[in-house]
């Protein structure tokens, strides 16, 4: 389609790495346990909190890798809360 972009969002487990960070010192930076990385990356739902908590991780270090932020928005994770209107 012509004009049609299709936009995919990011694994945390693919974030992950790019950072080369393993799931207990990304659990550790965020304050989480690392069963809520599990979770996240499994697809399963996580809270708001720790979605932030891991954002606000990625993004620092991606600020040391020279790479643009994320949004939440930007990662594949089911957040308490988004399906509620």
């Amino acid at each position: 389609m012509a004009g049609t972009i299709l936009t995919r969002k990011l694994k945390t487990n693919n974030v992950r790495a790019q950072l080369q960070l393993t799931q207990q010192q990304l659990a550790n930076r965020a304050n989480i346990t690392r069963r809520v990385i599990t979770r996240a990356e499994a697809g399963q739902t996580i809270s708001r909190i720790t979605a932030f908590a891991m954002l606000n991780v990625f993004n620092a270090m991606r600020k040391d890798f020279g790479l643009p932020e994320l949004e939440i928005d930007d990662l594949d994770w089911k957040v308490r809360g988004d399906d509620e209107k």
